[in-house]
């Protein structure tokens, strides 16, 4: 994974936080990664924390039952820069029958698969998690 791809470090690192347990991780800022965090914050699956440093994002990764549990069982790239996936609006898919979310990079900026639906629009799609 090369430093430019920005999504899939910020993807490694949640994952590999679930896997250590760790409660918090902190990833590089890009205004793509914090619009990704900022909607998974929104649909519950992390908290975003204030920074002590500049280009740095602090995230909280969420468990349950006292931290053996994370929110996040799996959150997988799905748009690669090699191979770019693109849906329309009838395409978008349901992630484990709604539990889970798809996000899209759309002309109405990054939205969760139920958002580009409530628009009608389709986007390249860049993650699903669950």
């Amino acid at each position: 994974m090369s430093n430019n791809d920005t999504i899939g470090n910020m993807i490694t690192s949640i994952k590999n936080a679930n896997l250590a347990k760790l409660t918090k991780i902190n990833i590089k800022s890009t205004k793509l990664v914090y619009r990704i965090l900022n909607i998974l914050s929104k649909e519950g699956f992390i908290e975003i924390e204030k920074s002590l440093y500049p280009g740095i994002i602090s995230v909280r990764i969420k468990y349950e039952d006292l931290g053996q549990k994370p929110y996040i069982t799996n959150i997988v790239r799905i748009s690669k820069p090699g191979l770019r996936v693109f849906v329309n609006k009838n395409q978008i898919p349901r992630i484990w029958g709604g539990v889970g979310i798809c996000l899209l990079s759309t002309s109405k900026g990054i939205l969760t698969g139920q958002e580009a639906k409530k628009y009608k629009v389709g986007g390249e799609m860049i993650l699903q998690i669950w």
